[in-house]
């Protein structure tokens, strides 16, 4: 037989069960068995359990959820160790955690169960260090003898670590399993029913890695369903503390004086009777802000205002009667009504205000598509200026490239013009040599033309001396020829004379001398006249090379004069383009103006734009902000809401729940005054009646239950139970102002199971 069995409900725990079972099978100490319940999951959580080859683990299956506290008690119920150890399906142990415990529970026998500390983790399995953290603290306690954890967990609740326990077996077989009524405090509930008879003892150290879900997930997680829970489980908890064993202690548990409010007298709890303790812990209760005290002591006081001999003494020793516990009654907002109302009116103010910042809201959403319709408005202005803004720029680049081939050609029409001018320098002093030069031709013409008319004159003045020798010459001729003629006749006179002949030849000789001078003086002239012609021909010559060079002056002043033309021509046009250029320059000059105005409008547009554009961003940023602002309030509101619904939601629950247990009250104080008056049916009523209720709270099960346990109370004839049944629901919803369905309700299957048992156990009867 194992010393230790450890114990384990699982259920939908598939991604953390196999490290839970990881951490039992690497305990240093290993004289275990390992008993699991699984309560129905639908997951994988079976099938990763079932991977695990290990012996000494027992695997049991509930085919449908029956609730954690049926999975654990059937775990306990198979268990056969010594010691228990209970484990969550999500959390682990630390290695040595079963060999420190089994040793300090074989080292001290009075000690019925030990407990540890816990490390916190999140998801994945890493250590939570918010030191803020609820159950970062919760589980760290001191050690306290049995009394102050009965007094500890009364006022307080609960603050042990379910998974850090090992617990004697026999404290199970001595007070009992976990309670199955209870789905939320069920340790809770068997921690107070264990410390009512055995010692615990709590271990300083972490022994166990307890898991925190995200979002709440945890079945304990802080949920509204789970508050709800919670104060109706806690509010039935506590009735432990009037159980008749916790009632023995009562002076061990309290063991104080006390002032309480609402009683006139100081009360010394030594003074107590026993079966008025359940005032004073009423009393207590009622000092407590939680609900499920406050609950808890009008429940106490109202069973006790039920027997007219408690309710006495109450007066009496406590000076406490019915009409301070209507007074207190209507001091104490136990279900939430004022609380409600208040919730009510808060709600609706906070519906007003919210419905405010609703409209608030609208008007800034308005304000904020009008903003977007003028920003985007502006965003167009914007972008037609600042594509206008691209085509002055492109328009600017085009007149500016212009411009500069403008600046270019009137460089080129200057550089021209300069080239021109030069050249027009240049041609007019070539036009100045050529002038000096005509001049100089003219001159040398005027110079040839005067030797010309020397020359002509000398020519006239040879022809004429040529002439004149050729009349001589013909004279001489005709001498020659009278000569000849008397030579002849000298000739034939010779011999007549030679004297004669000797005069003739002295005259011929002068003759021949003559015209031998004649001769010399015709060469002369002929040299001469050679000479003339000569120089005439040279001068011909000079005359036309003077022509030729005047012709060329002439020539070259012609082209100089069409240069001249084609330069005043190029230069007209140069001026022109100069003055076309100029009006160009000007018209770009005044266009560049203009869109130099332009573009000082647009750059002020631009600006304008770009302030309206930032007081937009900003009032849109403004009103984005505003818009946050208002949405994180709405969301505060919506939580305020959802908490106020939360409360809401409770306080009608509890209030349903005191008003059903107020109904039960009053009609158990009914059925005991009509036993009183010597008639018996008050527990067949009782049974009638919660059968009733749970009819009308849709559990046909229960009320199929309560109705078979009549039976076997009944007062009545067999033929009658049946009809009483139906006629004590009809008075019941009547009483309620409420309907009841005969014919839905004896149609039902139950209804017709129990006319069946009823109609047998009259007839074995």
């Amino acid at each position: 037989m194992p010393k230790v069995s450890v114990v384990m409900a699982s259920y939908n725990h598939e991604k953390y069960v196999a490290e839970t079972i990881e951490s039992v099978l690497s305990q240093t100490y290993q004289d275990w068995e390992f008993i699991i319940t699984d309560d129905g999951s639908p997951d994988g959580t079976v099938d990763v359990m079932k991977r695990f080859d290990d012996a000494r683990i027992k695997l049991f299956c509930f085919s449908q959820n029956q609730g954690a506290c049926t999975a654990m008690n059937n775990c306990i119920q198979e268990a056969k160790g010594e010691y228990i150890a209970v484990i969550n399906s999500d959390d682990a142990w630390m290695p040595e955690k079963l060999e420190k415990q089994v040793k300090f529970l074989d080292e001290h026998p009075e000690k019925g169960a030990i407990f540890g500390y816990a490390q916190i983790i999140d998801e994945e399995g890493k250590k939570i260090t918010e030191e803020n953290h609820f159950y970062s603290q919760v589980f760290i306690q001191p050690n306290r003898t049995r009394f102050e954890w009965l007094r500890h967990f009364f006022f307080n609740g609960n603050c042990l670590c379910h998974p850090s326990i090992l617990i004697r077996k026999h404290c199970y077989d001595d007070i009992g399993l976990y309670d199955e009524r209870f789905a939320l405090l069920p340790d809770f509930d068997f921690w107070i029913r264990l410390c009512i008879k055995y010692e615990i003892f709590i271990m300083p150290e972490s022994l166990v890695k307890f898991r925190i879900r995200l979002q709440e997930a945890n079945a304990s997680g802080n949920k509204p369903e789970t508050q709800m829970r919670h104060h109706l489980e806690f509010s039935q908890i506590l009735k432990n503390y009037i159980s008749p064993d916790t009632l023995n202690i009562f002076l061990d548990i309290f063991p104080v004086s006390a002032r309480i409010e609402g009683i006139e007298s100081r009360l010394n709890i030594k003074d107590i009777e026993v079966e008025l303790a359940p005032f004073i812990i009423a009393m207590f209760a009622i000092r407590h802000s939680n609900p499920a005290h406050r609950y808890f002591c009008f429940d106490i006081l109202y069973q006790m205002y039920s027997q007219k001999e408690l309710a006495q003494k109450l007066k009496q020793k406590y000076s406490f009667d019915f009409s301070d516990l209507i007074k207190l009654a209507g001091e104490q907002d136990v279900f939430g009504t004022v609380a409600l109302q208040q919730s009510q009116s808060q709600v609706h103010q906070t519906e007003a205000v919210l419905e405010q910042t609703y409209c608030h809201l609208r008007s800034i959403e308005v304000q904020l598509e009008e903003s977007k319709a003028q920003l985007q408005q502006t965003e167009g202005l914007l972008e037609q200026s600042q594509s206008q803004l691209q085509q002055t720029e492109g328009l600017l680049e085009q007149f500016q490239s212009q411009l500069q081939q403008a600046e270019g050609l009137l460089e080129q029409s200057q550089a021209q013009l300069y080239e021109t001018q030069e050249q027009l320098e240049q041609y007019e002093t070539k036009l100045h040599q050529t002038e000096v030069l005509l001049e100089q031709s003219q001159a040398r013409i005027q110079q040839s033309e005067g030797l010309f008319a020397q020359s002509q004159a000398q020519l006239y003045e040879t022809q004429e001396e040529l002439e004149q020798s050729e009349t001589k010459w013909l004279h001489t001729e005709g001498l020659l020829e009278q000569s000849q003629a008397q030579l002849q006749q000298t000739e034939g006179l010779l011999a007549q004379s030679q004297a004669q002949l000797y005069e003739t030849e002295t005259v011929l000789e002068q003759s021949q001398e003559q015209l031998h001078k004649t001769e010399e003086a015709l060469e002369q002239s002929q040299e001469q006249l050679h000479k003339t012609e000569e120089a005439l021909e040279q001068s011909q010559e000079q005359l036309h090379k003077t022509e030729e060079g005047l012709e060329q002056s002439q020539s070259l002043l012609y082209e100089t004069q069409e240069q001249l033309e084609q330069s005043e021509t190029k230069l007209h046009q140069t001026e022109v383009v100069l003055e076309q250029s100029q009006a160009q320059l000007h018209k770009t000059e005044v266009i560049m103006k203009q869109f130099q105005n332009a573009l000082r409008e647009t750059q002020e547009d631009l600006t304008q734009s770009e302030s309206l554009l930032h007081e937009t961003q900003q009032a849109l940023e403004e009103s984005v902000f505003q818009i946050s602002e208002f949405q994180r309030e709405v969301e505060v509101l919506k939580s305020q809401l959802h908490k106020v619904n939360s409360e809401l939601n409770l306080q009608k629950s509890q209030s349903y729940q005191f008003q059903k247990e107020l109904a039960h009250s009053r009609f158990l104080s009914e059925a005991i005054a009509r036993e009183q008056e010597g008639q018996s049916k008050t527990p067949y009523q009782l049974l009638v009646w919660d059968a009733w209720y749970a009819y009308q709270s849709g559990e046909p099960i229960k009320m199929k239950e309560c109705l078979q346990e009549s039976l076997k109370c009944t007062p009545f004839p067999k033929s009658e139970t049946i009809l009483n049944w139906l006629e004590s629901f009809t008075k019941f919803s009547l009483e309620k102002e409420g309907g009841i369905d005969i014919q839905s309700l004896t149609n039902s299957a139950e209804w017709k199971q129990l006319v069946r048992q009823a109609v047998a156990v009259k007839a074995r009867g």
